[in-house]
């Protein structure tokens, strides 16, 4: 996600945080934010253009993968 938030382009940053709705399951995404999940794939694709309330959401729900959470505990 951090390399996605370098790039400064918001396509990029939002198929970013689909591939991380992908990697822990659409469902489980979906139930961490509060989104659906017509929502979490319309957005978070290349291309998407989510509001800046869905990209919220999807940051309440926490964007940081759970081995990058370990990683920068081990690192920290």
């Amino acid at each position: 996600m951090e390399a996605a938030l370098n790039e400064d382009d918001p396509s990029f940053i939002a198929a970013a945080i689909g591939d991380i709705a992908k990697a822990r399951g659409v469902s489980q995404f979906a139930k961490e934010t509060g989104l659906s999940r017509e929502a979490i794939c319309k957005s978070f694709r290349p291309g998407g253009n989510p509001t800046i309330e869905t990209v919220h959401k999807a940051d309440k729900g926490g964007l940081t993968s759970k081995s990058e959470s370990n990683s920068t505990r081990k690192s920290g």
